[in-house]
């Protein structure tokens, strides 16, 4: 009798059959769905061509219709398996399918992750405006429903998104970072594995790009590693043959040989171009140490496979029949050199590649002139200099064109980000214009107090600071931009309020600026450290009797300001605690500092980081209770102001 569940599906790959007996053995239609939704994922990454036909029984059973969960996983595999297999467009017909459904029956989560998901196709077939559409969903989801290893799946792909932009140094710090997210997180799923791959392979991409060989061929060593560590073959033949050009590069001939080898025999993921690449680069190791004979069989291997797929790939075809011609001609079979040549003209052609006619002409203008044939070497040297300034033109247009695609890529993104700024600013408004409400009542309180005591001169100076601040608060937000000195003077007045009317003077507080800080010229975002400022009282200050907090602005380069704001509180524990017990304030202060953190983010242009505010525990280090907190906030300097 076979089993009716399965705690590992691995052993199931060397016996397809049993599998099929095993999608049978299930009592019911509903039985075999739920068997089948837990077998399918590991198959599209062990046994692409099982998991085809298992999707397949999955779609036609009876009761698949019934439930929503079973068909959003289900359009989900179904679209990751068709980007594996390189069939993006189908890709995102699943993938849509799975996101239709999830808009009505799933969680955040799902909706995070399907929009991470459908990016991948959409970039692969250049459709960058959609693609920035699904990333930006994605992180505005995010925001309300965190996820390391959603962002860093995130990051992956608007790394992908830069790097077809020809932007590798942001594509790099963003490969960088999701990496060492997906690293810290340890996780063993089969997804976060293809995802860690997708990373190191992008930034062995892009070392190549830069000729860094070794660097390029330490990230292709350690994809393969894991995927034979985990028996996954997805686009481990890609991964061999990049292994192999890494190190024919670097002129390491036996080591290269031996991954070709791997690409072709590879029998799981049998990718045609990737094997028909392994055959020419075999070819051409063979061609540099006279191997001619030899290099014309992998040549002749190489082209039969490019010329086999369903869109023959003539570029390629070109190349290798130029290169079978050299052999030849060097073995001195001159007349079927010139053949082969002109053979290579005419996929050439088909291509539409002026760079490989003009090669073309160059070898045959060669050809002809060891041939004493001046005529046609000539004829052909001016063919190659005609092919060469046609080239130019075509790429210089192309060129042209990229620039277009990106500028209005960057610009789109730009609208994007500056419609949530302007969103943003109207929930600065709404707090501004509200503050604190234990601020306001004990403030209010205190001048009250002065009133009735007939202490006429404290309450008229309090009041009209009160008055200043409260008015200073509704001018600035109306504002996105104010100069340094105004944001201290406003911190200043603020604090001093909270000293003099709440504290009763038992709030010390100070202000540092640094002297290469020019505060009246430099301008910041506006009410940007407040929120911080006000969180220390409300959270570490308000229950201690001699609160201290200690404001610190540092230039850290030419382009952003650190402040640095240090209380000696109760700490984000005990405060913790607190916030639980009472809830309005301290909810309406942590929509502040969230709000704060989404302005910053979108503030800094260059996003050279992804963090911009980092709270420390500040701890006894004999005792380890909390002596306080310290925040760290980089706020990026927005213009700079006329004295």
């Amino acid at each position: 009798m076979l089993r009716s569940g399965i705690d590992d599906v691995s052993a199931l790959n060397n016996d397809p059959s049993l599998v099929f007996e095993l999608v049978d053995s299930q009592r019911s239609a509903l039985q075999k769905l739920v068997f089948l939704d837990r077998i399918i994922p590991d198959f599209i990454f062990k046994s692409p061509a099982i998991a085809t036909r298992l999707l397949s029984i999955q779609h036609n059973l009876s009761c698949f219709k019934e439930f929503p969960d079973y068909q959003i996983k289900h359009f989900g595999n179904l679209g990751f398996l068709n980007n594996q297999q390189y069939s993006f467009r189908t890709s995102i017909n699943a993938y849509s399918k799975a996101r239709n459904l999830i808009e009505v029956h799933g969680d955040i989560s799902q909706q995070v992750s399907i929009n991470i998901d459908i990016a991948g196709p959409l970039i692969n077939l250049q459709y960058f405006d959609k693609a920035i559409e699904c990333l930006d969903r994605a992180k505005h989801l995010l925001q309300n429903s965190p996820s390391l290893v959603l962002t860093a799946r995130l990051l992956c792909r608007e790394a992908y998104l830069d790097l077809h932009l020809k932007k590798d140094t942001s594509a790099s710090q963003y490969f960088l970072e999701s990496e060492r997210i997906l690293l810290e997180q340890r996780s063993s799923t089969f997804v976060n594995t293809y995802f860690l791959n997708l990373v190191q392979s992008g930034l062995g991409r892009i070392a190549e790009a830069g000729s860094e060989w070794d660097k390029a061929l330490m990230y292709y060593l350690q994809i393969v590693e894991r995927l034979l560590e985990d028996d996954i073959h997805s686009r481990l033949c890609w991964h061999y043959l990049n292994i192999g050009r890494c190190y024919a590069a670097l002129d390491k001939c036996d080591q290269a040989r031996d991954y070709f080898y791997r690409a072709i025999n590879e029998e799981i993921d049998s990718s045609p171009k990737a094997r028909a690449s392994a055959y020419a680069n075999l070819g051409f190791l063979d061609n540099d140490e006279g191997k001619f004979e030899a290099a014309i069989v992998l040549y002749e291997q190489a082209e039969q496979i490019f010329r086999s797929q369903e869109s023959p790939e003539y570029f390629n075809v070109s190349n290798t029949l130029r290169w079978k011609a050299k052999a030849k001609i060097e073995l001195g079979k001159g007349e079927e050199g010139l053949q082969l040549l002109m053979d290579s003209h005419a996929a050439a052609n088909s291509a539409g590649s002026y760079q490989l006619k003009a090669e073309i002409y160059k070898d045959l203008a060669s050809f002809f002139a060891e041939q004493a044939d001046f005529k046609n070497a000539y004829e052909y040297q001016l063919l190659h200099e005609q092919s060469l300034e046609k080239h130019t033109e075509k790429y210089n247009q192309e060129f042209k064109i990229g620039l277009e695609v990106r500028y209005q890529t960057e610009q789109k993104k730009r609208e994007t980000e500056m419609l949530k700024l302007k969103a943003t600013q109207l929930q600065l408004k709404a707090l501004s214009a509200q503050m604190n409400p234990h601020f306001l009542y004990n403030a209010l309180n205190a001048i009250q107090h002065y009133i009735t005591s007939n202490e006429v001169k404290n309450a008229t100076k309090y009041l009209a600071e009160f008055a200043h601040l409260i008015r200073k608060s509704l001018e600035y937000s109306d504002l996105e931009i104010i100069s340094l000195e105004k944001e201290i003077d406003f911190l200043d007045n603020y604090l001093s309020i909270n000293q003099k009317l709440r504290f009763e003077d038992q709030l010390e507080y100070e202000i540092i600026v640094d002297d290469d800080i020019e505060e009246d010229i430099l301008g910041v975002p506006t009410m940007i450290v407040q929120p911080y400022v006000e969180n220390s009282i409300e959270h570490g200050l308000r229950t201690i009797d001699k609160g201290r907090i200690r404001i610190h602005f540092k230039m850290l380069d030419e382009n952003n300001i650190v402040c640095e704001i240090l209380d000696n509180g109760i700490g984000r524990l005990a405060a913790a605690k607190f916030i639980h017990k009472s809830g309005r304030a301290q909810a309406h202060r942590s929509m502040g500092t969230m709000i704060t953190e989404n302005r910053l983010e979108l503030l800094h242009e260059a996003r050279e980081k992804k963090i911009y505010v980092e709270t420390i525990d500040l701890l006894d280090k004999k005792t380890g209770f909390a002596t306080g907190t310290k925040v760290l906030v980089q706020i990026p300097v927005v213009e700079v102001q006329i004295r």
